[in-house]
């Protein structure tokens, strides 16, 4: 059993076996986020607040209610034997290291209460992805039905807060090896540390370098195994739902939540056949179903993935994947290359066959009608028709070329131009801001002074929108409380239904034409694209009400790309900064995997005194990705 860090630090896990190797891994995973895994069990487990106060009671409140840590026991209960066996090696390599890891935030707050049990890698893995799905989505479309049924129809449609993702396949005879190459990267909430960890597995059974959440065995999502590669996107699927139910039928009980330097907090529970109420609304509860709390089993994929040689294998193995449910891309060394939706919903799954002369192509899209058994909640096509564009012309494509891929700022299509162009009659500063918009070359390069004007503009657009009297009934974002204000902040839900608003002259008998000619004229910031569009990653302490020192240095500097680029760098209206995006970028070549590539936005530690906390950012955000190492 060993572990061997190459240059930035990522861990080279090797065992004797299955065994010994998840054993070795839950130690390097130890090692390097232990402030991360404690914090992320204490979610799993409701007990936040125990370690920071009461800035914690309303995740631990939910988390109570939803239900996390029992879905997680059941779920390694239903686990087979050898998953079973599998994360509870994982969990003893954990609490073998944790006590000696560095911890800076720890060391600032005191030990985290309790301990690993061998479920508690389930319950983080529930935790990574219970807000994932449509429960935040469910909640807008009921206010939305509710209190302005008439704004259906141009309200709802694509989650802004849903995570997103690019990734695609490159056929064999588009590249310069012949063999197919896989790129992309994971659209979510940047956070210090990382979302998602760099590692290499190999044992006897098999030998895997990929992303993986830390406090989860395995590779999950995004892997190489030498002779078959695969990579995910968000599916946008409903698989997960609000169900009202009468309070009346559903049954009580209570729960305590411990507080740091504070009372105790009690909090009711209902629950129901359907499903754990998340919220009461007067006589009716909103109880919670989805796929992980109706299939008992949440990681036996995991293995036959990790073992899988072909694409048939992986095919196989996802038979077995339960949820979020997730656009699955997969090539391998024999040229084949396969689009399956993967995941356990009451619907027959799209299936997009590849061939060596094309590309798939995944950007949270609805590629064809098959997808419409998933849901609504598809992102615009902009990101993947301009992937395709770039991707589809014949090249003898390289990793180093598909890595600056990742890169591209350019804004593929835009009806707010569009109407921009189309306006007659405008002050003198309006028309001047106009003229620099339509000689834009819509590229949203770090640098670019345009690019800025333009998100002036379209913010400007955006809030007076929000702000006008027709929508005036959905300005409370925090109509369900304030961990729902993300899915129910009005700004937001315009931004991302924009185009929607831009089709016709008055919607909602708000005069669109005014309101563009009216957020052009405006006096244009002294600033360039990425001084107002900074990277914004979000630390543990700082989402619950902790003052700390711990934002890396990087924080602050500026970003290239927007939501709607290929390089999706979100945007906040009437905010300078970037809070999600690629929360790693990877190329995967099935022709020689040393020719891999990869980056995330901070580094390998967790620990913001280690040399590799941050070490990979520039090659992150310039596109210019490392090399995976293989060591022996």
């Amino acid at each position: 059993m060993t572990i061997r860090r190459d240059s930035f630090g990522v861990p080279h896990v090797s065992g004797a076996d299955v065994l010994d190797l998840a054993f070795e891994q839950g130690r390097a995973t130890a090692t390097d986020r232990r402030w991360q895994l404690e914090i992320e069990r204490l979610r799993g487990e409701g007990r936040t607040a125990s370690l920071v106060g009461s800035g914690g009671v309303e995740w631990d409140t939910f988390a109570r209610r939803a239900r996390i840590a029992e879905t997680a026991q059941q779920a390694f209960a239903a686990a087979d034997p050898e998953t079973q066996a599998f994360v509870s090696a994982y969990v003893d390599g954990v609490r073998a290291a944790l006590p000696s890891a560095p911890c800076a935030e720890l060391e600032q707050l005191g030990p985290a209460p309790g301990e690993w049990q061998p479920w508690t890698p389930m319950a983080i893995f529930l935790v990574q992805h219970v807000l994932f799905g449509a429960v935040g989505h469910d909640l807008w479309r009921r206010r939305v039905r509710g209190v302005m049924p008439e704004a259906v129809g141009i309200l709802l449609g694509h989650d802004p807060n849903a995570g997103g993702s690019n990734a695609f396949v490159i056929g064999g005879a588009l590249t310069a090896s012949g063999f197919p190459i896989i790129g992309g990267d994971p659209h979510r909430l940047f956070e210090s540390p990382n979302v998602y960890a760099q590692v290499r597995l190999s044992c006897p059974d098999f030998d895997v370098v990929g992303l993986t959440f830390p406090g989860v065995p395995g590779v999950q999502h995004f892997g190489h195994a030498g002779d078959v590669a695969w990579a995910v996107t968000n599916a946008m699927a409903d698989q997960q739902a609000l169900v009202e139910v009468p309070v009346s039928s559903c049954t009580s009980t209570s729960t305590v939540i411990e507080v740091r330097d504070a009372a105790p907090v009690t909090v009711d529970l209902l629950s129901s056949d359907t499903g754990p109420a998340l919220l009461v609304d007067g006589d009716v509860a909103l109880c919670l179903t989805g796929p992980s709390y109706a299939e008992g089993s949440m990681l036996d994929a995991v293995l036959p993935l990790l073992r899988s040689r072909s694409v048939e294998d992986v095919d196989t193995a996802l038979e077995r994947w339960v949820e979020p449910v997730n656009n699955v891309l997969v090539a391998d060394r024999a040229g084949r290359m396969l689009h399956r939706v993967a995941g356990q919903l009451p619907v027959p799954l799209p299936r997009v066959a590849g061939s060596p002369d094309g590309v798939l192509v995944s950007a949270n899209d609805r590629v064809n009608a098959d997808f419409d058994v998933l849901g609504d909640r598809f992102a615009p096509p902009h990101r993947a028709s301009r992937l395709r564009s770039l991707l589809g012309a014949p090249d003898a494509w390289t990793p180093a070329a598909v890595a600056a891929v990742l890169g591209d700022v350019h804004l593929d299509h835009d009806l707010l131009l569009t109407r921009i162009a189309a306006l007659d009659t405008l002050s003198e500063r309006a028309g001047a801001n106009r003229s620099v918009l339509l000689g834009w070359d819509r590229s949203f390069g770090a640098t670019s002074t345009a690019a800025a004007l333009y998100a002036q503009v379209r913010d400007r657009l955006v809030l007076a929108i929000a702000e006008s009297e027709p929508l005036a009934s959905l300005a409370d974002a925090a109509a369900y409380g304030e961990m729902w204000v993300p899915w129910l902040w009005l700004p937001g839900r315009v931004a991302s239904t924009l185009e929607r608003w831009l089709t016709v002259d008055r919607p909602l008998g708000i005069d669109i034409e005014a309101l563009i000619a009216s957020a052009l004229d405006v006096e244009p910031a002294s600033a360039t694209w990425g001084e107002r569009h900074r990277f914004a990653p979000l630390h543990a302490l700082t989402d619950l009400g902790v003052t700390h020192p711990f934002d890396p240095p990087v924080a602050g500097r500026g970003l290239a790309g927007d939501t709607d680029c290929v390089a999706a760098t979100g945007s906040i209206p009437g905010l300078p900064v970037s809070v999600s995006g690629p929360v790693a970028r990877y190329v995967w070549d099935l022709g020689e995997r040393r020719e891999s590539r990869w980056a995330v936005p901070l580094g390998t530690a967790g620990d913001p005194r280690s040399p590799h906390h941050e070490d990979q950012f520039e090659a992150w955000s310039s596109c210019r990705l490392i090399p995976v190492e293989e060591m022996s």
